[in-house]
C-alpha cells in the first residue's frame, strides 16, 4: 500500500476508516464473481466452506 494512503488512514477517525472501508469492500466485491465472492467473504469472517460465520448474524 502507498505510504500516503497508509499516512491518511492512520490520521483518519473510525468513522472515516469505515466509510473507507465500506468503500473499498463493495469496489472488491463487483470485480469478483459469485464464487470469488463467496471464497472472500468466508477468507473475511473466517468462516468455513458451507458454513456462515456467526458474527454475520450480529
Amino acid at each position: 500500500m502507498k505510504s500516503r494512503l497508509k499516512h491518511l488512514l492512520k490520521e483518519a477517525s473510525l468513522e472515516e476508516m469505515k466509510e473507507a472501508l465500506f468503500f473499498l469492500l463493495s469496489q472488491i466485491y463487483a470485480l469478483l464473481d459469485e464464487k470469488e465472492q463467496q471464497t472472500f467473504f468466508l477468507e473475511m469472517f473466517k468462516g468455513e466452506e458451507g458454513k456462515v460465520p456467526s458474527m454475520v448474524y450480529y
